[in-house]
């Protein structure tokens, strides 16, 4: 009988899955990020609520107590949490192997933990849990944080618990060598969690809001279907573009998408305008704006912050690109919307102040002021609501693709801290460029330039 079974499991986004492991064994998951690794192992820790059946020696889970369960059943996250103080207060249970056998000395113990490095905090939780003897190990990514010689002390200590222990191993891990190093088996997930009949149930309360609309006489069925089907059309189109630049990484590939988003990021900044600049001004401002914002921020971010090798990785910069542009987007669009109809209502007020002596940029002062703050209002209502009113699309999609809750709060603190940025810097950009373009060389108003509705 197998030690583990696990019998059409369930939980959100994963699953069914069913599978089993025997006791001295090492089955090694892997898969591309978002498809659940994470949320299988909590799902089998008991940890979330699931459907389906988990067995350990026969005997089901709901049959044994949560405590009795994730002690016998013991998960590794791939960030460990500590909450005592000091290194020794959190091994009550003694040492189930010598520190040496990971590399790690003696005096470690007598170390307050914020002083311990990442790859310290792996090694000791891994510690930490073998110290109560689990019959299953469910591995989260652990040795992600460790050079190689430390790794190899991890898969070894593993294995010789393995086979004292008669235990068995559940390793998730992206790399495929060390899976062929450690498992004996491999369950690989390639597919998303989400298949096209959830999205057909997702799409039917689309076409019902439509339906309900006609019948309040609302008048958006039409415009309500027609973005509803190119939202699908276009994520479907960006999504095989994206899979086609992830494997063929190459900066004049990046580079020309990156200069799609933003000619695209451009016009619908024009259009967004009732009183837009008439000829190439119209869409200039906001595609230079953007340009010298979005561009600039993302860039820094990914050699600065993220530090990936080589800069341009896709996986990083189209998306870090496209939410800073399309937030951008909206900041410029609002901010030169705001300016151009106010320069249009005051025009008479403009040139009073023309007329007694000041120059362009003090006669529309306060209108630029304004418009940079409602350009910038949007994002500031974001920031201030984020985690209290609201969790951010980002920071969502994370969590539900397995991601502990505390890295998706940074990167998504990180985020909004860049798309501020971008928005600001965007936005003061094409207020300048635009209240500029109002007035001629010898400080005229020049209404002219602008479009009549």
């Amino acid at each position: 009988m197998p030690l583990l079974q696990i019998k059409n499991l369930r939980r959100l986004m994963v699953g069914p899955v069913s599978l089993s492991v025997d006791a001295g064994e090492c089955l090694g998951i892997s898969g591309t990020s978002g498809t659940g690794k994470s949320l299988l192992l909590r799902a089998i820790a008991d940890l979330d609520p699931h459907d389906g059946e988990l067995l350990l020696d026969g005997v089901p889970c709901r049959d044994l107590t949560p405590v009795q369960w994730r002690t016998r059943v013991g998960l590794l996250p791939p960030e460990s949490c500590w909450w005592l103080t000091r290194v020794a207060d959190h091994f009550h249970n003694g040492l189930p192997v010598p520190l040496e056998a990971l590399g790690l000395a003696p005096a470690i113990l007598k170390e307050r933990v914020v002083r311990l490095s990442s790859g310290e905090k792996q090694r000791l939780a891994l510690l930490r849990l073998l110290a109560n003897r689990p019959r299953v190990l469910l591995l989260d990514e652990p040795t992600a944080n460790l050079d190689p010689a430390n790794t190899e002390r991890v898969e070894a200590t593993i294995a010789d618990y393995c086979r004292s222990q008669s235990a068995a191993v559940i390793w998730v891990s992206h790399d495929q060598s060390q899976i062929a190093r450690v498992a004996s088996r491999h369950f690989r997930m390639v597919e998303g969690p989400l298949n096209y009949v959830d999205l057909a149930i997702a799409a039917s309360l689309v076409l019902l809001l439509a339906l309900l609309s006609v019948r309040m006489q609302v008048n958006i069925s039409r415009q309500l279907l027609v973005a509803a089907l190119r939202t699908a059309v276009q994520l479907t189109l960006i999504g095989l573009v994206l899979k086609a630049l992830f494997a063929n990484v190459h900066l004049a590939w990046v580079s020309m998408l990156a200069l799609f988003m933003l000619l695209v990021a451009g016009r619908e900044v024009m259009a967004r305008q009732e009183r837009r600049f008439t000829g190439w001004w119209g869409y200039a401002v906001g595609t230079i704006s953007m340009f010298l914002s979005s561009f600039a921020v993302t860039v820094f971010a990914l050699i600065v912050i993220l530090g990936e090798s080589p800069w341009y990785t896709p996986q990083y910069a189209i998306p870090l690109l496209g939410m800073l542009l399309g937030n951008t987007m909206n900041g410029i669009a609002i901010a030169m919307d705001r300016l151009t109809h106010t320069a249009w209502e005051q025009r008479a007020v403009i040139e009073a102040r023309l007329m007694l002596g000041q120059r362009w940029d003090e006669a529309v002062a306060e209108m630029r002021r304004q418009a940079i703050r409602s350009g910038l209002i949007p994002i500031i209502n974001a920031m201030a609501a984020a985690g209290v009113v609201s969790l951010p699309g980002m920071m969502t999609g994370q969590i539900l693709a397995g991601a502990p809750p505390v890295e998706a709060v940074k990167y998504q603190i990180l985020i909004m801290f860049l798309i501020a940025v971008g928005t600001g810097l965007g936005t003061l950009a094409a207020v300048t460029i635009g209240s500029r373009r109002l007035f001629d060389e010898r400080q005229c108003l020049c209404l002219q330039r602008l479009r009549e509705k």
